[in-house]
């Protein structure tokens, strides 16, 4: 986690990595909802848990009607008017109160289907019962209608009975109904929170990988720069060594033409001391062909310090000082290191490619580190050299362009070949890191993402590429000619 962070502050990968903290604590908090859902659900199972109450509390009503009917069978076996009185205002307080839990229970429930259910379907039932028995059985009775009254009252007994039987079923199937709607709702939600999470979880973790990645490429690319700076320090110190000598052989060289030079009047007399005259001497020289190698040895010489001068210029690390450069001169020096990088097992000598150069001239010069625009240049001729080997068989022979010019406030530099061209989906990952197609030529695939951070980083640059299959592939350059370096 701490070398995460490290990696994070160092190279400045915020955005990712906060996308990866907020998808995981997302992830966390829908997790714990879901738990405590599964566990509680909140007011959903509440409810369900109320109707059960209030169906186990209201459904026992129909005892009053069985204490009712205990006072109507006691009314029917006793002949005393005043029992019967007794016994009926008995009855009158048992309705009342009845009625008054009625009436509690419709003020307090609240309205829906079980509520009205419970209410309309079983207490109303009882309360007809009521009725029968107060309006109709007791004035029978006090009349002497005895066998009739008590024949309504039966009856009336078991209509309410089976009413209330009905309710009952008809409550418990929709206490039962409901219950499954609303456990089918939760669970549809908890499954859509839980795809939720499982699709942000697939995310965060993508997010991660592809930061790891990230910051693997870069510490990659920061061990190969680190080579890269080594093997330059190395390359500028043999140019130093191989720099003395190669001065001694040019001096000397140099030395031998003026000893040899008639128009030196020391030579002369050294001549005539010696018995002979600069004329036989020049004669022989020039029949021997010794003028020609001296002047061949004086141009190698000054060739190779020509080639050290420009070894030692690409030595310099990103640390040199930025320098107004002319762009035309420093794609001639690179283009002389890439002919002197000679590779057997290269397929294409880059010597044998045709080099097209169009300058322009009035450009004026450019802001930029040349020793880091000599290493994207090389990079670009190395790849196109390479290419030509997959260019087939053609009429035209292999070819470079090479362009400067000046657009706006900018300063524009074009590598052009005429090699295979790329496909679409190759070009679309040309400067993604360690991407390679040259891996039998020792191809690293970090030459061009290097080369894209130099120009856009370190010049505030942009660096395009365009491609035809079968045609060609060109590269843009362009650096600002006041912009940051």
């Amino acid at each position: 986690m701490m070398k995460l962070i490290q990696l994070t502050m160092k190279f400045k990968l915020y955005g990712i990595t906060l996308a990866c903290a907020l998808g995981l604590m997302l992830v966390l908090a829908l997790g714990l909802w879901c738990l405590m859902t599964f566990r509680v659900n909140g007011p959903v199972y509440q409810e369900i848990e109320m109707n059960q109450n209030v169906v186990a509390d209201v459904l026992p009503p129909p005892m009053f009607i069985i204490e009712a009917y205990l006072i109507i069978q006691e009314a029917d076996a006793t002949k005393s008017t005043t029992r019967l009185k007794k016994l009926q205002n008995r009855f009158i307080t048992l309705e009342a109160d009845y009625h008054g839990r009625y009436q509690h229970w419709k003020n307090s429930l609240p309205e829906n289907e079980i509520n009205k259910s419970l209410l309309q379907d079983s207490y109303v039932p009882a309360m007809r019962f009521f009725d029968i028995a107060r309006d109709s059985y007791f004035p029978m009775r006090e009349s002497g209608q005895h066998d009739a009254a008590s024949a309504i009252l039966h009856g009336a007994l078991q209509n309410a009975f089976a009413e209330h039987r009905q309710a009952i079923s008809k409550t418990v199937e929709l206490a039962q109904t409901q219950t499954a709607q609303i456990e089918a709702e939760t669970a549809r939600r908890v499954t859509f929170w839980i795809q939720t999470m499982i699709v942000i979880s697939l995310l965060s973790v993508i997010a991660l990988t592809l930061l790891i990645t990230r910051m693997r490429a870069i510490e990659e690319a920061i061990i190969q720069s680190e080579k890269m700076n080594t093997v330059a320090g190395l390359a500028a110190g043999m140019a130093h060594e191989i720099n003395s000598p190669l001065a001694g052989v040019v001096q000397s060289a140099q030395v031998v033409l003026n000893r040899v030079s008639p128009e030196l009047a020391a030579n002369c007399s050294a001549a005539e001391e010696s018995g002979t005259r600069m004329e036989c001497i020049q004669s022989y020289l020039t029949r021997r062909g010794i003028r020609e190698m001296l002047e061949g040895i004086r141009a190698s010489g000054q060739r190779a310090a020509e080639i050290v001068a420009s070894m030692v210029s690409f030595s310099q690390g990103p640390g040199a000082q930025a320098d107004n450069s002319v762009l035309s001169e420093l794609v001639d020096h690179t283009v002389e290191l890439a002919q002197n990088d000679f590779d057997p097992k290269r397929p294409v000598d880059f010597r044998s490619i045709e080099l097209v150069k169009d300058y322009d001239q009035k450009l004026s010069k450019v802001p930029c580190r040349a020793s880091e625009i000599q290493q994207v240049l090389l990079n670009l001729l190395k790849n196109a050299a390479q290419a030509m080997a997959d260019r087939g068989v053609r009429s035209e022979p292999p070819r470079i362009t090479l362009r400067t010019t000046q657009i706006g406030n900018t300063a524009r530099i074009e590598v052009e070949d005429n090699g295979p061209g790329m496909p679409r989906a190759m070009r679309r990952r040309i400067f993604e890191p360690f991407f390679t197609t040259r891996e039998s030529l020792g191809g690293t695939g970090l030459g061009l993402f290097v080369s894209y951070f130099i120009i856009t980083r370190n010049h505030h640059g942009t660096i395009a590429v365009e491609s035809i299959p079968g045609v060609g592939t060109k590269f843009s350059l362009t650096l600002p000619l006041a912009g940051k370096t």
